[in-house]
């Protein structure tokens, strides 16, 4: 079966969605309707303009407003308010610069303040409505993010993983050893997760307190 780039699995057999995409896809996230949203380097679905993100509703592709000029790889969902995260390494949404983050309200793109000085690879929503942004990047604005940074709603904050390096995958910090092992307690943020059936995990990480904000001057984490 030809199904290019994308592909559904029945039980039994494998089936193409559309005529699929015309470039490579990285990212897929269920909404809590059962709409599939595809992220990558496409800028076709099925025949449809679709610039690096695509909607499908169950029998066709759609895009999701102007998309962006370069790769998606990252997606995440609030439940609470329904808001749609985008990352990657784009830098606009059809004209607006929106650095590598942005946010879909179901009508149009925007900004998420400055966004980062490179590439986000995964994004995670807590139970607060609270973002989480790892990647490549380094700064945003005058601040260091060192690879991880929380948005607030209003503007982003560090959130510094000790002996930070780079975030790459779906999961933000963790630790191979148990909390006796280490002494003291570190401070931990929870960060719930969803599959695509509705289900919940909430593990959680050590966060590294003030560590300054993104855009302000004020310190630690709130």
């Amino acid at each position: 079966v030809t199904v290019n780039y994308i592909a559904r699995w029945d039980g039994t057999s494998w089936q193409a969605l559309g005529t699929g995409m015309n470039n490579r896809v990285v990212v897929l996230l269920f909404d809590s309707t059962d709409r599939l949203y595809a992220g990558g380097a496409f800028t076709s679905a099925s025949g449809v303009t679709a610039n690096r993100l695509a909607r499908w509703n169950g029998s066709a592709w759609q895009a999701v407003g102007v998309g962006f000029n370069q790769e998606v790889r990252a997606l995440a969902l609030d439940p609470n308010s329904g808001l749609l995260y985008a990352g990657g390494s784009f830098t606009l949404a059809g004209s607006l610069t929106v650095n590598r983050v942005a946010k879909w309200n179901g009508f149009a793109w925007s900004a998420l303040g400055l966004g980062a000085n490179k590439e986000v690879r995964t994004l995670a929503v807590d139970r607060n409505g609270l973002l989480y942004a790892g990647g490549m990047f380094s700064t945003a604005g005058n601040a260091t993010g060192n690879f991880i940074a929380r948005w607030n709603g209003s503007m982003f904050r560090s959130a510094r993983v000790a002996g930070a390096n780079a975030i790459r995958g779906s999961r933000v910090g963790a630790g191979p050893m148990g909390e006796a092992e280490r002494g003291e307690a570190a401070p931990r943020v929870v960060i719930s997760y969803w599959c695509a059936n509705g289900h919940e995990t909430r593990p959680s990480f050590a966060i590294d307190a003030g560590a300054g904000t993104w855009g302000n001057g004020a310190t630690g984490i709130s």
